[in-house]
């Protein structure tokens, strides 16, 4: 008999990611981006309650099916939240750093509000069409992330609510502990 492993199946998604929605130069609409975003955290939600901690969550990884709802694939780099998430064994960073939170590219411990970070960081993306933080090299898009808040979505989009920018911002704090629960 064979120990009990644990797996993780998706179905074939048909449809686009959120960033090849981000890519076409039309902004999406704010109430489709929040519902997105929505969709994307119940997601993350239910992959906690269920011990996994995703750590990759970005425009790329979560896809729009055909019928407008968003799931979150590519659970390459999820780990279990039953132990110590830190890096991968080699010790090297994994993840993308555009949507990666500060904790999670400083090598320390990750929780379940480094995937919402991500998801924020995501969000932002589908409101403003850029990345939280940008660059001329890896190096200076890391060093921002680790020091600057990201410019205001509304600098970008001035019809985004106060509130909800307040929501985003405070979502993609540097701190987790300043983050929500």
């Amino acid at each position: 008999v064979l120990p009990w492993v644990p797996a993780i199946a998706m179905p074939l998604v048909r449809g686009q990611t959120l960033e090849q929605a981000t890519k076409l130069g039309e902004r999406v609409p704010l109430r489709q981006a929040v519902r997105w975003t929505i969709e994307l955290l119940e997601g993350l939600d239910a992959a906690h309650r269920a011990g996994v901690l995703h750590r990759d969550v970005k425009p790329s990884n979560c896809f729009v099916t055909d019928d407008g709802h968003v799931k979150i694939g590519d659970f390459g780099l999820s780990r279990s939240l039953d132990t110590d998430v830190h890096l991968t064994q080699s010790g090297a960073f994994l993840g993308s750093p555009l949507y990666a939170a500060p904790e999670q590219i400083k090598g320390r411990k990750v929780d379940e509000r480094s995937d919402m970070y991500s998801a924020a960081a995501t969000l932002y993306a589908l409101l403003t069409l850029k990345a939280p933080y940008s660059g001329s090299n890896l190096g200076e898009v890391l060093a921002r992330i680790l020091s600057e808040p990201p410019v205001r979505p509304r600098v970008h989009r001035p019809e985004i609510p106060r509130g909800l920018e307040k929501v985003l911002l405070r979502a993609m704090q540097r701190e987790p502990g300043d983050r929500y629960e």
